[in-house]
Parts: C-alpha cells; sequence; structure tokens
C-alpha cells in the first residue's frame, strides 16, 4: 500500500488517479524484479545441474565432482559457504568438500554424531532441516560455524543406493535460509546422489577388472612353476597397486604362534621380521577368523617402532590380497574387500594416515 499525507491543508484534485499510476508503476518494477530473480534461480538451477552431470559422465576425479557441488550449492542458496559431508556407520561426519569456508575448516576434519544441528537432524531423519540460530544448536560443526560468524544452516540428505550417504549443507551469516532454498537443494542433492552412485559403479566395475588382471598374472606364474619367492613378491606388489600403492606386506603364519613376513612393497618392514600371531592380535584375528581385520593405530602393537618414524600409518590385514576392489576415492566411501581363505598367508596394507585412535573391526 502506497499513501500520501498533506498536512494543515488538502490534498490537489487527481492526487489518487496520480497515486494509483506511480503504485502501478511499483507494482510492475517489483513483478519485472521478481520475474528476473526467478529467471536467473532456473538458470542457476541448469548450470548446477549440467555441471554436474557433466562431470559424471567425463568420469572426473571425485573431489572435482564434490568440489563443485559444493560450490554450485553456494550459488544456489546465495551464500558464500557450502560444504559436503559423509556419514560413517555410527553417525559421524567428515568434510569431503568445501566451498568459501573459514578457517581453520578443512577437507578430512572429522565429528563425532553426538550433539544437534541440521547435519545431525539429516542423519536422523533422513529428510532436510533448517536451523535458524546455530548458537542454540550442541554439535561440533554448528557450533564451529558459529564462531565463524554464520548464524543459520540448511542441509539436505544425499542419497546413493537408497541410503544417506551424506550431507549438502549451505550457511548463512545474516539471514535464515528459505523452504525456496532448501527445496532446490533437495533437488541438486538427488542429482549428486545419482552422479556418485554412477561414478562409484564405473570404478568398481574398473576396480574388478583390475582386481582380476592381478589374479591372472599370479596364477600365471604358479602355473610355470615360478619360485615361491617370486610369487610372494608379485602378491605383494599386486595388492600394493591395487589400493594406490599403499605399503603391503604378505606374512605367513608359522606354527609357534608367530607370524613371519615373506615379501613386501613399498613398506619398510624387512623380509623376515617375525610378529606375534596369538590372541588379542589383529594378525591372529586373521588366522582365527579367515576374515579382513581392520587396525587405526600401531601403538602398543609389535609394529610401533617399525612403523612409528614411517609417514604411512596401520594396515588393513586381509587373508588373501584384495583382488577385488580398488581405494576409493576421498569421500566416495569405501567397498568391501572380496576375500579367500588362502591357507595360512595374510597380506597387510596400510590404510589413510589415523586419527590416533585404536579400533578393530572389519571393514
Amino acid at each position: 500500500m502506497l499513501t500520501v499525507e498533506a498536512e494543515g491543508r488538502r490534498l490537489p484534485t487527481g492526487t489518487e488517479q496520480r497515486l494509483q499510476q506511480f503504485a502501478e508503476l511499483v507494482a510492475a518494477g517489483s513483478a519485472n524484479n521478481r520475474a528476473r530473480a526467478r529467471i536467473q534461480s532456473l538458470a542457476d538451477q541448469q548450470a548446477a545441474w549440467r555441471q554436474v552431470a557433466e562431470l559424471a559422465a567425463r568420469d572426473a576425479p571425485a573431489g572435482e565432482l564434490l568440489e563443485a557441488v559444493a560450490f554450485r550449492a553456494s550459488v544456489l542458496a546465495s551464500v558464500d559457504f557450502a560444504t559436503v559431508v559423509r556419514y560413517e556407520s555410527d553417525g559421524s561426519t567428515a568434510i569431503v568438500a568445501l566451498s568459501g569456508a573459514p578457517e581453520p575448516m578443512a577437507i578430512g576434519m572429522r565429528a563425532a554424531g553426538s550433539g544437534d544441528g541440521a547435519i545431525h537432524r539429516v542423519w536422523r531423519t533422513g529428510r532436510a532441516s533448517r536451523i535458524e540460530d546455530l548458537g542454540k544448536m550442541s554439535g561440533h560443526w554448528p557450533q564451529m560455524a558459529h564462531r565463524s560468524g554464520y548464524s543459520a544452516s540448511a542441509a539436505v540428505p544425499i542419497m546413493v543406493q537408497g541410503a544417506v550417504w551424506g550431507s549438502l549443507v549451505v550457511l548463512s551469516r545474516q539471514r535464515a535460509l528459505s523452504a525456496a532454498v532448501v527445496e532446490h537443494l533437495t533437488r541438486f542433492a538427488d542429482l549428486t546422489g545419482a552422479a556418485i552412485s554412477a561414478t562409484e559403479a564405473r570404478r568398481e566395475r574398473r576396480s574388478l577388472a583390475d582386481g582380476q588382471a592381478a589374479l591372472r598374472r599370479v596364477a600365471e606364474l604358479v602355473a610355470r612353476g615360478a619360485a615361491l619367492a617370486e610369487v610372494f613378491a608379485t602378491v605383494a606388489a599386486e595388492a600394493s597397486k591395487l589400493l594406490g600403492d599403499l605399503a603391503a606386506v604378505l606374512l605367513c603364519f608359522d606354527p609357534d604362534g608367530m607370524a613371519t613376513s615373506v615379501a613386501a612393497c613399498n613398506s619398510p618392514v624387512p623380509a623376515g621380521m617375525r610378529m606375534p600371531a596369538g590372541a588379542g592380535t589383529a594378525t591372529g584375528d586373521v588366522l582365527r577368523t579367515g576374515r579382513p581385520v581392520r587396525v587405526d593405530s600401531f601403538a602398543g602393537t609389535s609394529l610401533a617402532d617399525t612403523w612409528g618414524s614411517s609417514p604411512t600409518s596401520p594396515p588393513r590385514r586381509s587373508p588373501t590380497p584384495r583382488t577385488g576392489r580398488s581405494s576409493p576415492p576421498p569421500g566416495l566411501g569405501s567397498w568391501p574387500p572380496l576375500t579367500k581363505r588362502a591357507g595360512a598367508c595374510s597380506v597387510t596394507c596400510t590404510t589413510e594416515p589415523s586419527n590416533g585412535s585404536s579400533r578393530r573391526s572389519s571393514p
């Protein structure tokens, strides 16, 4: 509504008509602005969808794909900060992509699943969530963002194969994020999930082919009667290659409850090194169960001295070389290994740097 007033005198004749005409011009201008904003919003959405689809189609590296997702989300929400987080099985999260992030946020940072916030609510409900006051949230991420000057956030789930894979999050310093923003992000996250699924499927097919080729090379050595030392060295080398040149060690179990290193690749473990394989050790767990075992820290183990000066960190131990999967790119999760009982040998491959925790679990 538009009004005018005149103190102590009558309004001129025709004021109503002139005011009406002016109000119509204002309304037309406002409608044009809204129309332009809507057109720009649609253009931004199309550009975001097109970029992600093109990256997925040319099998771009996971980091590049997720970085584009974070940047395009910030454009869609008209904010300067967006991130993609990946959920672990316990609800804890890791940052896998950032756009416009403040210090000290960085890719690879992790947080427990405890507390409250948009990311936590997405994990619990599988639905989008908006937070208008980050200062009232108890989770690690909202508290961290609040200390950096952000006041509101919105998070939408990224679904991969029907499960919550991660969350696409945008943050604002001055205003609450609207339901329309959440709607745009939800549609974009759906496309992102489809792109991640397609990327994982292609890489799984490729890694399966690589694993079969590695098996064939080892089998050919055995078929032509190669010496065991050559076979063992090839097994360790192929396992390392399949996992991106990680350190790999082939162990053989001895009757006295020990295991001996018989071959290694990219590893500081020397040939002939012996280590315990009894109850309570990861090596012993592999012997007892025939299943993979993960160790996140060598502290307190017989390998602490050997690996203490090495930049690499603890291994995953598997009964046989990991012939069916390759190390996944950052942010795309991990694939379970294809394993087969193989007599009395174990292959150990180091994983990415650990956070210093110590736990054991089957991958």
